[in-house]
């Protein structure tokens, strides 16, 4: 009898308490599926717009605003897909292209990456200008280089929390960031693409796309996420003992 016991617990504290010691986690979406299953739209100041899934591709094009959203404003589309990690370490990259006219309107994408409080973009968030390179860091945006009116690349964000150590990289090769970054929360519950345009003259929009988004890292499960016991597995852990507990009083 002590044995079956001794064995339902075992089987319990493995089932239950194992995901509270970290595991690996991945994410991975090249859009093919056209209804995006899994992301959230969520739109801010958008009378329409048109996102279209062809070839490994979203493309967002065509936003225009709400009539009356004041001048500097901003009109949004967002995506959002639920991760439900919480980190010690990740690395994400995401692969984007874009296309503009010219300097007479302003448009901008941009990736948030939890409540880490971490994003990358490209655009030209705070002036009438060419678009360039973007990073946010706790609540702060800051700039790189510019980059063409039509162009592409990805970006890779890595961060340790054992460390502290974060790195945001643009193709590969040249570092937007390197240095200790102390998250308050390390929580990725959310992973955000944002696509918007700024209410400024001219009614011009181009294209803004991504072809892939890729998540990987370390971390314990938030807690509306930790696995518990079905009903059905416990009893079936018990039948399971039950010729041994029988064995033993036959014996």
């Amino acid at each position: 009898m002590r044995t079956c016991f001794s064995f339902i617990l075992s089987m319990l504290m493995i089932s239950v308490v194992s995901p509270l010691f970290g595991a690996p986690f991945s994410f991975d979406d090249h859009f093919t599926d056209p209804a995006l299953f899994g992301w959230q739209k969520v739109t801010q100041n958008v009378q329409s717009s048109q996102e279209t899934v062809s070839g490994s591709m979203l493309t967002v094009s065509s936003i225009t605003q709400t009539p009356g959203t004041p001048a500097g404003g901003y009109a949004r589309v967002s995506f959002s897909h639920y991760i439900g990690y919480n980190v010690t370490d990740l690395h994400v990259r995401w692969n984007i292209a874009w296309t503009q006219q010219n300097s007479s309107y302003v448009q901008d994408m941009y990736i948030t990456v939890g409540a880490l409080k971490i994003a990358f973009g490209v655009g030209d968030v705070f002036t009438n200008n060419q678009p360039y390179l973007l990073y946010k860091i706790n609540d702060s945006w800051f700039t790189g280089g510019y980059v063409s009116y039509n162009g592409s690349g990805y970006a890779d964000i890595t961060y340790n929390d054992a460390t502290n150590n974060l790195t945001i990289t643009w193709n590969g090769s040249q570092t937007l960031y390197s240095g200790s970054y102390s998250a308050v929360n390390t929580d990725l519950d959310y992973i955000t693409m944002t696509f918007q345009k700024q209410i400024v003259s001219g009614a011009n929009f181009g294209t803004l796309s991504t072809d892939r988004i890729f998540i990987e890292g370390n971390g314990t499960p938030l807690i509306s996420e930790q696995p518990v016991p079905e009903p059905c597995s416990l009893l079936l852990v018990i039948c399971s003992c039950i010729p041994l507990f029988l064995r033993k009083r036959l014996l």
